[in-house]
């Protein structure tokens, strides 16, 4: 609770003062006006919430005083300012802003402001608000405003980095302000003369300041100059000279003028060039869509996000009326909304979400908000819309979770205390009472009613920081601390404080501040830190590389497992530049430039095989996957990595394709060695048909064959099964049809599958597909349907034959049911259904028959990508 307003001293008052008080704020309007009614009865406040409302009470007469806000829709305080001044030059204006910028300041005083007042988050600013209206209206009232204009002047140099000077051309002397000689470092002297205050600005500049000064002269031209000073630092500053000829019988007899630094300014312009490039660069790369349309709601642009959301590339929406792709039920919502923006003085509309067709012709939700910017250089509405079709999922749950955030909100308070340093006796108000659970009544009016509910350990820093405040060593006395509360236990409080009143020696005198419970903050930032401490687990129990880089290379993140490979620790890792970390210069700079394309593009990056250099020497292969990755709370691109150590698995595969080639080696051998005896039983049965007609001739052709066919299979299951080539995008359903064009029939039946693409070495495929063709046709009975199905995960090869044999295990190499069988050829089909990564199974279809599940399979829809 605030300091009651202690009496005024001057007892020479106005009796009454309608004070009229603007502010776009409403609410702050009412506020105001309760409460400087409260610290002077005299006063009376009307209220006003833009430029325009004011003017009309103001030309309706009665107001004393007038006190504006600068900050309001459509005009500002300067605007208003000006406006008033036309019709009454005089008339007391108090700028009460938060806006305490140098230009503010520097336009309010060159538009006649009676006084500038800065907002403070002290209750006190109100007392001292009805004092300096109440001194206002007796001086506009009683003497007129001129000592009142020096102040003003007096304050804006204070404020704004302002000095004025004036010269006096008979007598070639200068007279300035003190804010003049404080900018140009001049001491403060009689007589002082022009060169002295040349001489404090930059070389290069003189010459333009000189000559101008001489023109004013001479010729009676005023002058608007920005120019260089250099400081007692040796600095240089940018200040903007003006100086303005007072001619007299058409000679030149004063030369009036002002100097204010506008450095800050410039660098302002600077640092707006800059935020107008990164915008452009924010809407362009935006994750929301960003429309300008007309006031009709004919669309002029949409930012490249549009195509991703809904698919439509921007410039074809370009001349298309918004609304059209609005879901019927919601468009006359949202076309009112749009209209009362374009129709109303307030510049930004509610957000509203509604439904948005795509190019597809689906919807999704989106939440917009619009900017009126018709007065502005985009003259237009500026519109940003984000698909939150995701969200509207879960909204029931966001809803209450809203509400009770609400209510939580509604419900917290401020506890206010002011402290006279000089007794130790203390106000506190009741919320301060009853945030620790106490009546108002069970806490004394003293500071040990504070200083005794600190917790013990946090009752040092607390001193600690509250002494160096008094010091004067930090703008505000600010901890955060236990307190003890009525039942006994620990609350955290949050106290903000400061001095408000010193005497003329600096000793402290009074202190004000506020209490605010953040006992349930801290209890989140301890589950957040328990939470984050069981991620950093989690991520450190990862056998594989995790770290998070930024663009300048420093590590975000490094697990366990990137410090082993570096040879260090997490600790020395993150915080620390690649450089200076990764073992190998080359291995690092190599990294370097992978991180900064995966930054720049915004797309992932997969590395199949890259190397590093271990701080042993050794020299390992990872498999590494990194993608783009923005800090969260901090805006900085950086990019998260993934990295697998294969080393021993290349390793394996090398052994692997070693066996392979040995085993393929003597496959071929044997093929040639069984082949040759074969071709000679061959012939010797072809001479043995031309000499003799035995029946048992056909016997022999036949168990030749078949020979030839299992010899045939056996360098299949060798040379097929062990390995595949690369894989590549396939239509299942046009190489199921070409295979089953290819082998024979018999009066079978096909039932393709849909449309399908699959990832596969095209050539095994086709053999999985001919031998689960070949082995439905000749299990399966005259007339049998073969089906090629899609799975979720895969496809199924399914005959309606005589199904599946009992107690054989049909993969296994030389089992067969078959008389004419060799029992390869599913046995060959594993293999290779194994070496791409799925699986099969068997199992018994619908109408009885054989059912070959493949599953594992990485498919999706044809033409996607």
């Amino acid at each position: 609770m605030a300091t009651p307003r202690r009496p005024a001293q001057n007892i020479c008052r106005t009796d009454e003062i309608t004070v009229l008080y603007v502010d776009g704020d409403a609410a702050t309007s009412h506020s105001l006006a309760e409460s400087v009614e409260r610290e002077d009865e005299r006063i009376t406040v009307l209220t006003a919430t833009d430029a325009r409302g004011a003017l009309d009470q103001f030309a309706d007469g009665g107001a004393d005083c007038i006190v504006s806000d600068y900050e309001m829709p459509k005009r500002d305080g300067i605007d208003l300012l000006k406006s008033v001044r036309e019709d009454d030059p005089d008339l007391p204006f108090i700028l009460f802003t938060d806006s305490g910028s140098e230009r503010v300041a520097s336009e309010a005083i060159s538009a006649g402001v009676t006084d500038y007042l800065r907002k403070e988050s002290s209750g006190d600013q109100y007392a001292l608000l009805a004092d300096r209206i109440v001194d206002a209206v007796d001086e506009y009232r009683a003497a007129g405003t001129v000592e009142r204009q020096r102040d003003v002047c007096r304050a804006g140099q204070e404020i704004a980095d302002i000095g004025f000077w004036e010269y006096d051309v008979e007598a070639e002397t200068v007279y300035t302000s003190e804010g003049l000689l404080g900018l140009c470092g001049v001491a403060a002297q009689p007589d002082l003369r022009k060169e002295q205050l040349f001489d404090s600005y930059y070389p290069d500049d003189r010459p333009a300041i000189r000559d101008a000064f001489d023109r004013a002269v001479e010729a009676g031209e005023s002058f608007d100059l920005e120019l260089r000073l250099i400081d007692d630092d040796g600095h240089e500053r940018w200040v903007r000279t003006q100086g303005e000829p007072r001619i007299k019988d058409g000679d030149t007899v004063r030369v009036r003028g002002s100097v204010q630094d506008v450095t800050e300014h410039k660098a302002q312009k600077r640092d707006l060039r800059e935020d107008r490039d990164r915008y452009r660069h924010f809407v362009e790369r935006a994750t929301d869509v960003i429309t300008v349309a007309d006031t009709d709601g004919t669309i002029r642009y949409e930012s490249p996000a549009v195509e991703r959301i809904f698919g439509y590339p921007p410039e074809e929406r370009v001349g298309d009326p918004v609304f059209e792709y609005v879901h019927p039920d919601d468009r006359q919502r949202v076309l009112s909304q749009f209209r009362e923006l374009v129709d109303r003085e307030a510049d930004t509309a509610e957000r509203i979400e509604f439904r948005y067709e795509g190019v597809d012709g689906s919807y999704r939700w989106i939440e917009s908000i619009g900017t009126d910017r018709t007065e502005t250089v985009i003259n237009g509405v500026v519109v940003y819309s984000r698909d939150i079709t995701d969200r509207k999922e879960r909204e029931r749950e966001i809803q209450q979770l809203t509400e009770r955030l609400k209510l939580a909100v509604d419900g917290a308070g401020l506890g206010i205390w002011d402290w006279d340093m000089t007794t130790d006796e203390v106000e506190f108000n009741d919320q301060w009472a009853e945030i620790l659970g106490y009546t108002p009544d069970e806490i004394e009016p003293h500071l040990d009613a504070w200083e005794k509910r600190v917790h013990p350990e946090d009752a040092d820093p607390v001193q600690a920081a509250l002494k160096e405040h008094i010091r004067d060593g930090t703008d505000f006395y600010e901890t955060e601390h236990r307190m003890r509360t009525a039942d006994g236990d620990w609350k955290w409080i949050r106290d903000i404080g400061r001095i408000v009143e010193r005497d003329d020696d600096g000793t402290p005198l009074r202190a004000v501040g506020v209490h605010l419970d953040i006992d349930e903050r801290k209890a989140h930032e301890q589950e957040l830190e328990r939470a984050r401490r069981e991620l950093r687990q989690i991520i450190d129990l990862i056998p594989d590389l995790v770290f998070a880089k930024n663009r300048e290379g420093e590590y975000l993140l490094a697990n366990e497992a990137a410090a082993e490979l570096y040879g260090t620790t997490r600790e020395n890792i993150e915080g620390r530049k690649e450089q200076d970390v990764i073992p190998d210069p080359a291995d690092a700079e190599e990294f370097r430039q992978d991180d900064l394309e995966v930054i720049e593009s915004g797309e992932p990056k997969y590395i199949p095989e890259e190397e590093i250099t271990t701080a042993d020497g050794e020299t390992r292969i990872l498999q590494t996957r990194k993608i783009p990755f923005e800090v969260p709370g901090r805006d900085e691109e950086a990019v998260l990595g993934y990295a697998r150590d294969v080393t021993d698995l290349k390793q394996r595969e090398r052994d692997l394709k070693r066996r392979n080639q040995q085993l393929d080696k003597f496959a071929r051998i044997v093929s040639h060695d069984l082949r040759n005896p074969l071709e000679v039983a061959s012939g010797r049965l072809e001479l043995a048909r031309q000499t003799c007609g035995s029946p048992h001739l056909d016997d022999i052709e036949t168990a030749l064959d078949r020979i030839d066919t299992i010899i045939a299979d056996t360098l299949a299951l060798a040379r097929l099964g062990q390995t595949i080539n690369e894989k590549q995008d396939i239509d299942l359903r046009a190489r199921a049809e070409e295979c089953w064009d290819s082998v024979e029939t018999a009066g079978a039946s096909f039932d393709p599958p849909e449309s399908v693409t699959i990832r596969a070495d095209p050539d095994r495929l086709k053999h999985v597909c001919e031998n689960l063709f070949r082995n439905a046709i000749e299990h399966g009975g005259e007339g049998v349907t073969v089906s090629v199905d899609r799975l979720e995960d895969g496809f199924a090869i399914t005959d309606d034959g005589s199904g599946l044999p009992e107690d054989v295990d049909i993969f296994e190499p030389g089992a067969t049911t078959s008389a004419d069988g060799n029992g390869f050829g599913l046995a060959i089909v594993e293999e290779i259904v194994t070496a791409h990564g799925w699986d099969i199974h068997a199992t018994e279809s619908e109408d009885g028959g054989a059912r070959f599940e493949i599953t594992d399979v990485d498919l999706r829809e044809t033409g996607e990508r």
